[in-house]
């Protein structure tokens, strides 16, 4: 386990280094990230704008949801979507047999060698909206502690048991 995350830290190192190697790559792609979040709640808003509720859902529910989305695409676009677009790349051009002989576990490396750490503005964007919003509009969001600790504690089982 430890070994797993020494090497997960050095990912991390060598993709903060990939990311500004380029400054004007970094600003445009933040730009972007950013934009879509905004776009997205933005447009949520216009589309409320003059109804009370749809099927059951209130303004400010949907504002919210449409707010909750970035946060969950930007932590996909981060962690997972650039590794599942680079596999048939991987596999095609044949750095998948270099990958299967290292002394590492191959899906490991496989889906954690590219972390998009622009998504993490996205969803910084969309949390502090969230908070903001949810001080100034009375919405009560509740998540019951059991359930959350209950998914904690079977995600951080499964991942002990497969890097064990």
């Amino acid at each position: 386990m430890k070994r797993y995350i020494k090497i997960y830290l050095q990912i991390i190192k060598i993709n903060i280094v990939k990311l500004f190697i380029y400054r004007a790559n970094f600003f445009t792609s933040l730009l972007s990230s950013v934009g879509w979040g905004v776009v997205g709640i933005f447009t949520m808003y216009l589309l409320t704008l003059r109804i009370g509720s749809a099927y059951g859902w209130s303004r400010e529910d949907l504002i919210i949801l449409a707010a909750i989305y970035p946060a969950f695409s930007g932590i996909f676009y981060m962690l997972f979507a650039r590794n599942i677009g680079n596999l048939p790349e991987i596999i095609h051009s044949g750095e998948l047999d270099s990958v299967l002989v290292k002394p590492i576990d191959s899906q490991f490396f496989v889906s954690t060698l590219s972390i998009d750490f622009i998504q993490i503005f996205r969803v910084i964007l969309s949390a502090s909206f969230i908070i903001i919003y949810g001080h100034f509009v009375p919405i009560h969001i509740t998540i019951s502690r059991s359930n959350l600790s209950r998914i904690f504690r079977d995600f951080l089982y499964a991942f002990c048991q497969k890097y064990r």
